[in-house]
């Protein structure tokens, strides 16, 4: 359904994009796919799991862009324990209570 709704914003925008409809976590997905310019992702996972899981897909300068709910600035503490980035929330136009955060400069915190 995600990807049915991407293709069809897709279609009345006018935008090109290559929406994949495979699961994230898998080694063919990313061989296909390889380092890409922005990730996104909607109701798939905690903060901190998305950063992991978009890590094999992102290069220095890739921008996420994950939607987010109430508990989002949980998710953002919870997360900066592991890692390093700037993060902008922004507020959603389709949901008062929700925030997109936009993620970008990510790197993983050495643990010592």
């Amino acid at each position: 359904r995600k990807c049915a709704f991407m293709k069809e914003v897709c279609r009345q925008t006018g935008i090109a994009v290559d929406i994949v409809e495979e699961r994230i976590e898998s080694s063919a997905t990313h061989d296909r796919v390889g380092s890409v310019d922005i990730v996104s992702a909607r109701a798939l996972a905690s903060l901190s799991q998305l950063i992991e899981l978009s890590s094999p897909y992102r290069h220095s300068n890739s921008i996420c862009l994950f939607m987010k709910g109430q508990a989002v600035a949980v998710e953002v503490k919870e997360a900066a324990q592991h890692w390093s980035f700037q993060c902008e929330l922004v507020s959603s136009i389709t949901d008062t209570s929700a925030r997109i955060a936009v993620v970008k400069r990510i790197e993983a915190k050495v643990e010592g």
